[in-house]
């Protein structure tokens, strides 16, 4: 199904998005650290928090708005890389702690909503015996982009704004896309 015409959008879609996900989820405690200038063990707590603030984003997305709206893999696709590439501006652009913090949170509200919609959409796009291989496919997907991710931690090293603004970039494009 890789090649499958039906598939393939999806598969690049949701890898991309799983790229911009890991990548800031990567880059995170780097900037924290940054922004407050403090050690690492030191950090740790601040950290926590932003990641726990993404998390109950994602949750919120996935768990409530989803279900509240009856949002469908389209609009789940545009909504989700729309708010996630505001997050990643926000996070860019963030003046102090609480601003990374909000654009993380952010930019996981949309996650929580692009990867499912990716996933219910490669689904609907494929028959019945075919769920299995599409499944497995965007299982691939949703692990490849742990190998490119680390990139993103040598590009903040250049340029601290460089990760968020690559993946802001990237999420407009699957807005358009």
């Amino acid at each position: 199904l890789w090649k499958d015409k039906r598939l393939l959008p999806f598969l690049v879609y949701g890898f991309l998005v799983a790229t911009c996900q890991t990548a800031q989820g990567y880059t995170l405690g780097f900037m924290i650290i940054d922004k407050l200038e403090l050690t690492p063990i030191k950090a740790l707590g601040y950290i926590s928090v932003a990641m726990a603030a993404g998390a109950m984003a994602g949750l919120l997305a996935q768990w409530g708005l989803i279900r509240i709206f009856n949002m469908g893999p389209k609009v789940l696709l545009r909504w989700g890389v729309a708010l996630a590439c505001v997050g990643n501006l926000i996070t860019a652009f963030a003046p102090d702690y609480w601003y990374v913090v909000a654009g993380y949170a952010i930019a996981a509200l949309g996650y929580g909503f692009a990867r499912p919609g990716f996933t219910a959409g490669a689904s609907l796009t494929v028959q019945m015996h075919e769920q299995a291989q599409a499944a497995a496919a965007i299982a691939a997907v949703n692990g490849l982009n742990v190998i490119i991710a680390p990139l993103f931690v040598a590009l903040y090293e250049a340029a601290p704004m460089a990760p968020f603004l690559l993946n802001a970039a990237i999420l407009a494009g699957l807005l358009v896309f």
